[in-house]
């Protein structure tokens, strides 16, 4: 087996869960089922202590979505084999488990992203050739975190981050991680639920974000408001220096869908 799936799923999500069931049955991939880290199971401390490390106050649901991540890195990581990482509304082409095959016969690598969403330009570079597909470093990404695959070496940098590093937004925690030795699949082979209707495809289930909570808005004092300023100032700079040595290695692109999506 080179490769094992892990679905992020909250247990009140039946109907999450048998879509994703059914689609990977469909498509013959070996997968586990991770139980998401649901708010209540959070405490004030717990969020006190990890929820204010980022650049903003996490939303309590945005902890739970990245503490549900971390969960699956950690099993990614004590793997011997790669990991594809989903959550449970990722729509994935019929060519998935084909090219990553492909894929990870033919490039070394920490961290591929499968997805795409539509008007979210990537920062990527040249594009490379496998015998079934395409694929381009990933300097810059701003697609979501719904559908990944880490090799055991990408999961143990992820992981051990979590160690020294807050807990952020999942998908700008996992593109904030130059460590990494990121790619690109092209064409994109995972969509989310909520983009099917953009590409004219007809969604199997109706979804909605579980992350809907209003963003914490209690009463900050002077000091902990310019923790957060400081934090997102030198985020904006770190993005900026990594564009600007990127400039002339890699562009801006949007990343289309596999054909096959259509079939």
């Amino acid at each position: 087996m080179l490769f094992q799936s892990y679905i992020i799923n909250l247990p009140k999500e039946k109907t999450r869960h048998n879509f994703m069931k059914k689609q990977m049955e469909k498509l013959d991939l070996e997968h586990t089922f991770i139980s998401a880290v649901m708010v209540s199971n959070l405490s004030e401390d717990d969020y006190i202590n990890s929820g204010m490390g980022w650049q903003r106050p996490l939303r309590k649901t945005e902890l739970a979505c990245f503490l549900s991540h971390k969960e699956a890195w950690k099993k990614a990581a004590n793997s011997d084999t790669h990991s594809l990482i989903l959550e449970d509304d990722a729509v994935l082409s019929p060519s998935t488990k084909d090219i990553i095959h492909d894929v990870i016969g033919s490039l070394n690598f920490d961290f591929l992203c499968l997805e795409t969403r539509f008007h979210r330009k990537k920062l990527i570079g040249p594009t490379q050739l496998t015998k079934k597909s395409k694929f381009a470093r990933l300097y810059q990404d701003r697609a979501g975190a719904a559908a990944y695959l880490l090799s055991p070496a990408g999961a143990r940098k992820l992981y051990n981050k979590t160690k020294f590093i807050k807990p952020g937004l999942a998908d700008a925690y996992i593109s904030s991680s130059y460590e990494l030795q990121a790619y690109q699949i092209l064409p994109a082979l995972a969509i989310q639920l909520d983009q099917c209707n953009i590409h004219g495809l007809v969604p199997e289930i109706k979804t909605e974000t579980s992350i809907n909570e209003n963003r914490p808005n209690d009463q900050m004092g002077l000091f902990l408001k310019l923790r957060f300023i400081t934090r997102r100032i030198i985020a904006q700079i770190r993005l900026g220096i990594r564009i600007i040595s990127k400039m002339f290695i890699s562009k801006f692109k949007e990343v289309p869908i596999a054909p096959d999506f259509y079939n």
